[in-house]
């Protein structure tokens, strides 16, 4: 909007039309506005006045003091301080444990906002009809290179596929060898490349891991799979898998 201050056209374009704020903060308040408000408090304060939700989290994980500008952290201590009193404030140390707060947190806004039955957790929630089912597959695939003399050469590539074959979304999917027991001293399994948790498994949408698989590797092996359902249950399944 020509001749609008800048905070006052964001105010009208994203804040006045939010149904919820989420701040997120770890060493730093933000941009001053004229005034020497912080814009994120301005913004923050709008929603409240305005009987609309806001959620603030505070990192708690460590940062390297070269690395963080005193005006800026004094001013987020005094915020944080203040947003004591507002009951909005919470903190967290990982990542993966901020997502479940906002996630609670965003659940709890909706039930309210629209009325919606909580369900009952003295009692166990029933099972899906078709729940979360991870499973991982080996796949091989030949592809065509050129080595540095420009002749081709068929290469295999192998990957570990990891699918979710049930109904529901699986969460905090995690993958690992089992080492049998006794455990043989020729033992030696394929590195996963980049392995990391899988978030959210959704079904019909595979997630993909590098499989470097040596020459003296095992063959035969036994992965063990974990999840969470949506109910927060915590699953376990042992796979058969030949590398």
């Amino acid at each position: 909007m020509l001749g609008t201050a800048p905070q006052e056209a964001l105010d009208a374009q994203i804040v006045d039309n939010a149904d919820v704020v989420v701040g997120v903060f770890w060493t730093r308040i933000g941009t001053l506005l004229p005034d020497g408000t912080p814009a994120t408090v301005h913004e923050l304060e709008r929603t409240t006045d305005a009987n609309k939700p806001a959620l603030l989290y505070f990192s708690n994980q460590p940062v390297a003091l070269s690395s963080v500008q005193d005006d800026q952290f004094t001013a987020l201590k005094a915020f944080k301080t203040r947003a004591q009193t507002w009951g909005l404030y919470k903190e967290y140390e990982k990542v993966d444990e901020l997502v479940q707060q906002i996630k609670r947190d965003l659940l709890r806004i909706v039930r309210e906002r629209f009325e919606l039955p909580t369900p009952d957790l003295s009692s166990s929630p029933r099972p899906p009809s078709n729940p979360a089912r991870p499973v991982v597959n080996v796949i091989k695939e030949r592809q065509q290179r050129f080595d540095p003399k420009g002749r081709p050469r068929i290469q295999t590539s192998h990957f570990l596929e990891l699918s979710n074959v049930g109904g529901e979304t699986a969460e905090d999917v995690r993958i690992e060898w089992v080492e049998p027991d006794p455990k043989p001293t020729d033992w030696t399994p394929p590195s996963i490349g980049e392995l990391e948790p899988v978030d959210y498994l959704v079904p019909g949408a595979p997630a993909r891991f590098d499989l470097l698989v040596h020459m003296e590797a095992t063959s035969n092996l036994v992965i063990r799979i974990t999840w969470r359902d949506l109910n927060g249950e915590e699953h376990e399944n042992l796979q058969s898998v030949r590398a």
